[in-house]
């Protein structure tokens, strides 16, 4: 596919934001493991987490806030849990 100069996709601005939230690339993902950031918490050993798109909680970004990730249960896998 080829294109014309300043041409615009329909993911042309997730792209941008990507650039801008993670200057190095996008990170690996990470999962709030018990659901604290969407107001639902779970203890369940059956959770297996939900996807944190919000760069803030990101080391990697720019945007990222210690303080504000610390508040969560936050894993690199769905799968995982460090303790």
């Amino acid at each position: 596919m080829i294109a014309g100069e300043g041409v615009r996709y329909p993911w042309s601005d997730f792209e941008e934001e990507q650039r801008r939230n993670f200057p190095n690339g996008a990170p690996d993902p990470l999962y709030d493991k018990y659901g604290e950031l969407f107001g639902v918490t779970t203890h369940s050993s059956q959770t297996t987490g939900v996807y944190v798109a919000d760069p803030r909680y990101y080391p990697e970004s720019p945007l990222y806030d210690p303080v504000l990730a610390s508040k969560v249960h936050l894993v690199h896998s769905e799968f995982d849990d460090p303790e």
